[in-house]
């Protein structure tokens, strides 16, 4: 029942590793999975897991968007900045690495630790594939941001902005709707567009990186 929620991100992550073929990238994801530890042992040490949910969609987008999407991610990735000493484009690039080994662990321990043992589809199967697609979106948006901002492309590096924005905050307006039961096969329709666009370029930039290495 929770293998797909235990499994996505980790097999999604070693198939980044294995195509990047990248060191380094073994302490940003050092770093991430340890911060995650950290903070479910301070929440299991410190804090009531399970919630009463509230009927309200306000109540619940704004727990989604700042316990588990918006916040983690910011925080998570700005004290990796602030902290280790390497070069802006290192560090922008060891993005997905760094968060999604954050997620590996804490996405798991929200939704077993808030589900006294009743699990739902949504939080099995598609919320973890909405939050691997907010982390692609998140991870090559921050990349085409840096890239614009140093070629001074301003349309390009806006979009950029704001698309990365919006992949933050959507996820938690799905949690959200859910809570206040929205239609499930809607729910389901706008998760996949939501992840269409970026599993699809990314797939799109593997391919083509294939087929650039064969010729």
């Amino acid at each position: 029942m929770l293998a797909f929620l235990l499994l996505l991100l980790p097999f999604t992550l070693a198939i980044y590793c294995v195509w990047a073929k990248e060191p380094r990238e073994i302490m940003s994801i050092f770093i991430g999975t340890l911060s995650a530890i950290l903070l479910c042992a301070f929440k299991v040490l410190f804090t009531y897991s399970h919630r009463i949910v509230p009927y309200s969609f306000k109540e619940n987008f704004l727990y989604f968007l700042f316990r588990q999407n918006c916040v983690p991610v910011i925080v998570v990735f700005l004290l990796f900045f602030l902290i280790v000493k390497d070069t802006a484009e290192v560090k922008i690039n060891s993005f997905f690495p760094l968060l999604c080994s954050f997620y590996i662990v804490f996405l798991p321990y929200t939704v077993i630790s808030g589900a006294f043992n009743v699990y739902t589809a949504y939080f099995l199967f598609i919320a973890p594939i909405s939050c691997l697609a907010m982390l692609v979106q998140c991870a090559v948006s921050l990349h085409y941001i840096y890239e614009n901002l140093l070629n001074k492309r301003y349309v390009l590096l806006a979009l950029n902005i704001v698309l990365m924005i919006v992949y933050l905050i959507l996820p938690a307006v799905f949690n959200a709707l859910y809570y206040i039961n929205y239609s499930i096969p809607l729910l389901l329709l706008y998760n996949i567009l939501f992840a269409v666009f970026p599993l699809g370029f990314v797939l799109f930039m593997f391919i083509l990186s294939m087929l650039r290495k064969e010729k």
